[in-house]
């Protein structure tokens, strides 16, 4: 009985602890891109001075590369990006000059400011990541470190209660929408053959979006 009462306690331990690093990843990076949409606020509050085209141009020069810093490394909830994409957007029609009672809707808004969902940006960089994660020599450590990960998957027992949300299993998630596989470390070793030819690498990226 104690067994399963500290098993238990440990479970949500695990919960407790992935939603506070979540709960602060998306505070900071909530607080980051808010700051820097602020700096030029000038420009957002005088857009009939200021052409579309030219308030995107500087929301993807200056504050998009905040927002998006280091997505490739990212192993988000589905939780958590939608929060991020949710600040994305509200970024996006302070940008192109949408207020209430203008309303827009997303695919729209997408559209007038030439850019992807905050989605689908992680989702291009992870992957391109990955790729050159797969394209260095074995004995380089962030290689090395992706092969030990997947080895272990393969090799270990595993604990009980769910898994913690992590690059690795976002990865294989992304796979699966595509039916396609990443768990053992043969699945990766012929990953990394397919993706010693770029164009073949983008073709299974585009498939996953």
């Amino acid at each position: 009985m104690s067994f399963k009462i500290n098993n238990i306690k440990g479970q949500w331990k695990t919960l407790v602890d992935e939603w506070v690093f979540m709960k602060m990843f998306q505070d900071s990076k909530h607080w980051q891109a808010t700051a820097a949409l602020k700096k030029p606020w000038a420009l957002w509050v005088r857009s009939h001075l200021i052409s579309a085209d030219l308030r995107i141009r500087i929301y993807k020069g200056m504050i998009l590369p905040i927002l998006r810093y280091n997505a490739g490394t990212w192993g988000l909830t589905s939780s958590s990006t939608c929060t991020l994409a949710r600040l994305h957007r509200n970024q996006l029609r302070i940008a192109i000059g949408v207020h209430w009672p203008q309303v827009i809707t997303n695919a729209d808004l997408t559209l007038d400011a030439k850019t992807d969902e905050l989605p689908t940006i992680i989702l291009k960089a992870r992957w391109r990541l990955f790729g050159h994660a797969l394209r260095l020599y074995g004995n380089v450590p962030a290689y090395a470190a992706m092969e030990v990960s997947y080895a272990a998957t393969r090799d270990c027992t595993g604990y009980r209660g769910r898994r913690r949300t992590a690059l690795p299993s976002v990865l294989c998630g992304d796979l699966k929408k595509i039916g396609r596989v990443l768990n053992p470390l043969e699945d990766v070793q012929d990953s990394r053959r397919l993706a010693q030819d770029r164009n073949d690498w983008s073709s299974l990226v585009n498939d996953i979006e």
